[in-house]
């Protein structure tokens, strides 16, 4: 994928507001500088998958009077998660896929791993999908993990 597409579609597929919380998204004069907070990485590997899968992925749902707002990116100085989440780096995300339940989720994404173009990393035994792009040894596409 190229990468001014893959950013074109990023955009297309998420909302400023829906990718960091409602008191970092007030901090942005410019709104779509919140794209910027995200590595090209994990553009192309949401991309993908949300094309390969063909529904929409939810992350925050703050603007509309939802419960979520820390899916997406976090600031350094959130403290939600881990000290050193890869949600501070923009490699991470949290997400639903829409009409599925997070196990059935994840695997839906294991079957369409195929062309995946990154690595992944993604959480076990969660109500949500936690995906990464987080580097690991070995020659997989997929490693899931337990949070401790």
């Amino acid at each position: 994928m190229e990468t001014l597409n893959i950013e074109q579609k990023f955009r297309k597929y998420f909302e400023p507001h829906e990718l960091v919380s409602a008191l970092h998204y007030k901090e942005f004069k410019d709104k779509l500088e919140v794209y910027d907070l995200f590595s090209d990485k994990l553009k192309a590997v949401i991309v993908y998958l949300r094309e390969s899968i063909g529904l929409s992925f939810t992350v925050n749902t703050w603007h509309k009077q939802g419960q979520f707002q820390y899916r997406g990116y976090r600031d350094k100085t959130c403290s939600i998660g881990a000290h050193h989440s890869l949600h501070k780096t923009g490699e991470a995300l949290d997400f639903d896929i829409r009409g599925f339940e997070a196990e059935q989720g994840r695997k839906l994404i294991v079957e369409k791993i195929g062309n995946l173009p990154y690595p992944i990393r993604i959480e076990n035994s969660v109500n949500w999908i936690h995906l990464d792009v987080a580097k690991f040894e070995g020659t997989h596409k997929i490693k899931f993990f337990n949070a401790k």
